[in-house]
């Protein structure tokens, strides 16, 4: 069964939400990515879609989507999709002509695989450890 999830927070002065639709089959992300962007996504392991909205205060928020499937719903595939959808949000907030919305947008593989691959090596460890069977997650 393919299931929506929303999980938000407020660090940013404002709640910033990020649905995120697992899906059965690869196939059922690939067909539901397709839909959206009109694209060919046929390559995808999970990708991070969304649309920018405007304001009448005149700020702007960044809604994004990430489409997951139930066989990668690894520490990896999880920290790389939600780095694209972050850094959109966050990339949203600046200035026009900043710089940084360059970079910080839901596009920048290289710097999604590096937080990706690095948090999946930490919680790894963490795990070899021990850490992770000691304790529950606290903020």
């Amino acid at each position: 069964m393919n299931r929506t999830v929303r999980v938000s927070s407020h660090a940013l002065g404002f709640k910033a939400t990020v649905t995120v639709k697992v899906y059965d089959t690869r196939e059922q992300m690939i067909a539901a990515a397709e839909r959206f962007s009109g694209a060919d996504l046929s390559g995808s392991v999970a990708v991070t879609q969304g649309s920018t909205r405007y304001f009448e205060d005149g700020t702007e928020r960044f809604l994004p989507i990430i489409r997951l499937h139930a066989a990668r719903l690894g520490t990896e595939v999880l920290s790389h999709e939600m780095h694209h959808a972050t850094c959109a949000i966050y990339a949203a907030t600046l200035p026009e002509g900043t710089g940084a919305r360059s970079v910080l947008d839901h596009t920048n593989e290289p710097f999604a695989y590096l937080y990706g691959q690095l948090l999946r090596r930490l919680v790894e460890a963490l795990y070899r450890h021990g850490y992770y069977s000691k304790t529950r997650e606290v903020s």
